[in-house]
């Protein structure tokens, strides 16, 4: 049997691909709309992510790990979540998509790229640090 992180793994992608299954054939071409750059290189994320502070979650966002965080990473995650929302209206109407389709499209590429050691929020887990 699969360990845990494993299962998860497989959950992550079984749900990715469930989803692109059930949307337009445009929106499953979403990973050239999101620049893996882009996403990567995000001012301040980076080594916000390298300290543990903030990890990726299953919906696209990023999201602080612990409660508590201070105002300054506050800002990151919030300037961050919204220019990844601005980025995601805007593949979801350029393919004529759900909004939410987007976002869980983009949590699962983003996820899945992220490397070991980063937190990630998978969809009905906890955070967890990637193997």
């Amino acid at each position: 049997m699969p360990t845990l992180p494993a299962r998860r793994r497989i959950a992550t992608r079984l749900a990715a691909i469930l989803l692109a299954a059930s949307l337009p054939a445009a929106v499953t071409i979403l990973p050239l709309a999101l620049p893996r750059v882009a996403m990567a290189q995000e001012t301040g994320l980076d080594a916000l992510k390298a300290q543990g502070l903030v990890g990726e979650r299953f919906d696209g966002y990023v999201g602080a790990v612990k409660s508590g965080v201070d105002a300054a990473t506050q800002q990151v995650i919030d300037r961050i979540n919204l220019q990844r929302k601005d980025r995601y209206r805007a593949i979801a109407a350029k393919r004529g998509a759900a909004l939410s389709a987007v976002e869980r499209i983009a949590g699962a590429q983003v996820i899945e790229r992220a490397p070991s050691g980063t937190w990630v929020m998978p969809e009905g887990s906890g955070w967890v640090q990637k193997p």
